[in-house]
């Protein structure tokens, strides 16, 4: 149990105090932050960047002895 809490439980706290400090007097820092802080892509970009990453490979032998219904798909 100890270890799930170092792994797991305490970074999650360490997030919830940064959020409430970020949040906190009006989100005055949260504002701060994005206002000099310009992202390196867009939304766009982001996801674009993602989706080029989505790959299928299949390996397996396509012979009548494995049909491609039993080889096997990574995604």
């Amino acid at each position: 149990m100890e270890d799930y809490t170092l792994a797991v439980i305490n970074p999650a706290k360490i997030m919830a105090m940064m959020i409430i400090d970020l949040l906190a007097d009006g989100a005055s820092c949260a504002k701060d932050v994005l206002a000099k802080n310009k992202p390196p892509m867009t939304k766009a970009q982001y996801l674009e960047s993602m989706e080029a990453l989505l790959k299928v490979e299949e390996y397996g032998d396509d012979s009548e002895d494995n049909p491609p219904e039993q080889a096997g798909v990574i995604l």
